[in-house]
């Protein structure tokens, strides 16, 4: 068995793939693992049938049981401390086997999204090559999972899209109403519509913290720090709440969630704990520059997602207004550990 740090390639498969892109990696399952009370829990979701059954499962049994005896999964505590120092996540290959494995240390818990290891290196070894965009006369190559602008010349903001490899003639972009496109019917679809397409430009990206009701906070990015930009990501007028007065950060909030329906989202606490406030609405976490809004640093990027990772509901007791903490749409969907 042999373990290593995750490519920036590599990376781009540490979650769930559009059906397209499993048949073409060789997707077997994603599986998740949980450590509570030092015990040690898993649970999983197929991504496909065509494979073999009972080599897979002595594959599985046999990379879990190595890690259990001398691997990060020998007890929770090893289990924390190496995720806190593997954040960026570890690729570990096992007899014909890949698992792509990333870590949540703060909730002792990681993903693994298991390959074919044949397959994966092929496709990741053919996707190099990147994703050819066609629109009109102008062609251009983007990295696999980098990102494409479209305009539409209609006064709406400019739709950002992440490209995926699938072959040399086709690729995949996120958000997209079809998904799949040949470069020839893309570019058509460009032309009849008038849009213009442009690769995307990576320098001026701002990563956040997005924070939505009833969901876990994750990393996100934007294309700027524009303030149309920023109006989009809260829905409205922004407003911006300076609740850290240790780090560099400000929370942009929509300044109107209070009054206009928006659900509360998650509550503000002094130092000493005490409740004082609620945004209401989807909000973001940004790092301040000297006159303006930044990208966070990948150490906030991180701290603050932990901050607001889990969902909170409100209501009153006693006539007094209590948050607590509940179980978010995430969770939900993963099911019971077995």
């Amino acid at each position: 068995m042999r373990i290593t740090e995750l490519t920036e390639q590599e990376k781009l498969y540490a979650s769930k793939q559009s059906q397209q892109l499993r048949s073409q990696t060789g997707a077997v399952e994603c599986s998740f693992v949980v450590f509570d009370n030092n015990c040690l829990y898993l649970s999983g979701e197929k991504y496909s049938t065509y494979y073999d059954k009972e080599a897979f499962a002595d594959n599985y049994n046999d990379t879990l049981g190595q890690l259990q005896k001398d691997g990060f999964m020998i007890s929770q505590q090893e289990f924390i401390r190496y995720g806190a120092e593997h954040y960026g996540g570890v690729r570990i290959d096992n007899n014909g086997y890949t698992y792509i494995t990333t870590f949540e240390p703060e909730n002792g818990s990681a993903k693994m999204h298991i390959y074919d290891t044949e397959k994966l290196n092929s496709h990741i070894k053919e996707a190099e090559r990147g994703v050819k965009v066609r629109c009109g006369d102008e062609e251009f190559i983007v990295p696999d999972g980098g990102k494409i602008v479209v305009d539409y010349h209609d006064g709406s903001e400019p739709t950002v899209r992440t490209a995926r490899y699938i072959d040399q003639t086709h690729f995949e972009l996120d958000g997209s109403s079809l998904g799949l496109y040949h470069r020839d019917e893309y570019s058509m679809i460009m032309q009849e519509h008038g849009y213009t397409v442009k690769p995307f430009d990576e320098s001026r990206k701002m990563t956040v913290v997005l924070v939505r009701p009833g969901r876990e906070a994750e990393i996100s990015e934007l294309p700027n720090g524009e303030l149309e930009t920023l109006q989009k990501a809260v829905g409205g007028y922004i407003e911006a709440l300076y609740f850290d007065t240790n780090d560099e950060v400000a929370i942009i909030c929509n300044e109107e969630g209070k009054i206009n329906g928006m659900r509360p989202n998650r509550a503000m606490y002094d130092d000493e704990n005490n409740m004082y406030d609620i945004v209401y609405g989807q909000f973001i976490v940004v790092g301040l520059g000297e006159d303006d809004f930044r990208s966070l640093t990948p150490e906030q990027a991180h701290k603050y997602c932990k901050h607001f990772k889990t969902p909170e509901r409100f209501y009153f007791f006693n006539d007094r207004l209590v948050a607590e903490k509940e179980v978010s749409s995430e969770q939900q969907s993963r099911g019971p550990h077995i």
